[in-house]
């Protein structure tokens, strides 16, 4: 078996001006089990992926596992204009026994960042 890909994180950061913005996440589905949070966060970067739901820097999270083949939305409320970091925090585990492939993963279709007010 492989290890396992634990706290892995992919982002992109933003400046945002104040407003709200709404950021709607078109995900796919995950081929075996995986551990996905996306995050709006401030701050350098992302939370770690056991801290998601607590860490002071999180503005908005989903648990993407829970909304496979679906539109998820987070509501970022942003007070004064800042960076924003948009992402996922994943962990996935070694599937290489049972399929020959490496890791499970999961797919992401699109990201949509929009300011609504």
């Amino acid at each position: 078996g492989l290890p396992e890909v634990t706290n892995a994180k992919v982002y992109q950061s933003v400046d945002l001006q104040p407003g709200h913005y709404v950021l709607k996440i078109h995900s796919g589905a995950a081929d075996g089990p995986a551990d996905v949070y996306a995050v709006a966060a401030d701050g350098t970067a992302l939370p770690d992926y056991s801290a998601v739901p607590a860490a002071a820097n999180t503005i908005s999270y989903a648990n993407v596992v829970e909304y496979q083949n679906k539109t998820v939305e987070l509501l970022i409320v942003v007070e004064e204009a800042k960076r924003v970091n948009i992402g996922v925090v994943y962990n996935l585990r070694s599937q290489y026994a049972a399929t020959g492939l490496p890791w499970t993963s999961f797919k992401f279709n699109q990201f949509d960042l929009a300011k609504v007010e």
